[in-house]
């Protein structure tokens, strides 16, 4: 069996990465026919516990594990422990009791390390995510999402003088977006595209790194040189006030832009479907999810050339990537895509002919590395 620790994800409204990876491979084990049981933290008795219907409901959102899905009984000894959250904070298990109740159980210990972007906050945050990292070199297995975050992890080890052997391999993210099928890109939808606005489409939370801002900039210039032929369609929940004014403001200014804070899975889809290309400027990822489940549901993606996805991938096609942190770069960019098709056409040639894993694909992998372990 395989317990999951669903404690933050089976409580939040929204879904970030790290919940639609929980969900995605929570989802996928079930149907490569592994018993999944849901954990969560209590509090009051200091200890695991299984979660309730209602976090199970919450679970099955955005095409979640269904609730009938699950394994409603304790992880017997022998099982393990998959941990995608990030156990830090005043409302998690300390890294001292987590593993000792992992011993006391019977349980190993796998953790998908996501990124060590709090470190450079200040405050509370870093120091929470720093306990976290120290923790996790005592895990059984980790599975830092790409290259780039395993390199960050061990050199932090490092740092603080902490032995590491080789319980850690990097796993990159799927592209799959868990529930929908693969879309092909529809080339004749590029070639007539210009008969109206250029529609884009921009996936992620509200919040600085993600770079909103440049791309803002980058569109007010557009319109300054009466280049006006676009739509921007934000979607992602609002993480900083001080974003969210810069996109009131820029709507205030004349910019075509649209927001949803509350699209679901389907409205996302809809989304997609409607628009010619992504724009993912964020300036720092541990991975960049949003790059691959743009090719998945068949429209390119433009985005910063420093984002773990990109290296990882090899630059196997249809995206386009450039410096994000210069917005002129970005209107050079959005400018040049207004006057000329075949850019477009090009990267979604590159979307016909290219591979793209699944989550059962990436299910397969942890399970592959968890019975190397066992042996």
């Amino acid at each position: 069996m395989i317990g999951i620790y669903v404690n933050h994800t089976s409580k939040f409204k929204r879904n970030t990465g790290i919940q639609r990876c929980l969900r995605s491979t929570g989802r996928s084990l079930n149907q490569l026919g592994e018993s999944i049981a849901p954990l969560v933290w209590e509090k009051e008795t200091n200890d695991f516990a299984l979660a309730s219907k209602a976090d199970l409901r919450n679970l099955s959102h955005w095409n979640g594990p269904p609730i009938e899905s699950w394994d409603l009984q304790f992880p017997p000894s022998s099982s393990w422990l998959l941990i995608f959250e990030l156990i830090s904070g005043p409302y998690q298990p300390t890294q001292e009791k987590l593993f000792e109740l992992s011993k006391k159980y019977g349980w190993s210990i796998a953790g998908i390390f996501h990124d060590a972007i709090p470190l450079k906050w200040s405050g509370i945050s870093a120091e929470y995510h720093s306990i976290y990292m120290k923790g996790l070199v005592n895990y059984d297995l980790v599975l830092p999402i790409s290259k780039n975050v395993r390199k960050e992890l061990e050199n932090f080890w490092t740092s603080k003088g902490l032995v590491f052997k080789d319980h850690i391999a990097h796993l990159p993210l799927p592209a799959e977006v868990s529930g929908f099928p693969r879309q092909m890109p529809d080339l004749n939808q590029i070639k007539n595209c210009f008969d109206g606005k250029l529609n884009i489409l921009c996936v992620s939370s509200l919040e600085k790194r993600k770079n909103h801002l440049a791309l803002f900039k980058a569109l007010a210039w557009l319109s300054a040189q009466g280049k006006c032929n676009y739509h921007l369609q934000l979607v992602g929940w609002a993480n900083d006030p001080s974003v969210l004014e810069s996109v009131q403001r820029s709507k205030s200014l004349g910019l075509d832009i649209d927001w949803d804070v509350n699209a679901d899975d389907e409205a996302l889809f809809k989304y997609y479907q409607f628009c010619h290309f992504t724009f993912y400027p964020s300036l720092e990822e541990g991975y960049g999810l949003p790059v691959l489940e743009s090719l998945w549901l068949g429209r390119p993606c433009f985005a910063n050339l420093n984002l773990p996805v990109v290296m990882d991938d090899n630059h196997q096609g249809g995206y386009m990537t450039f410096n994000t942190n210069d917005w002129h770069l970005i209107a050079i960019a959005l400018s040049a895509l207004q006057e000329d098709t075949k850019i477009l056409l090009e990267l979604q040639k590159e979307l016909l002919d290219r591979k793209l894993n699944t989550w059962n694909d990436y299910s397969r992998s942890i399970l592959t590395y968890i019975k190397k372990k066992d042996l």
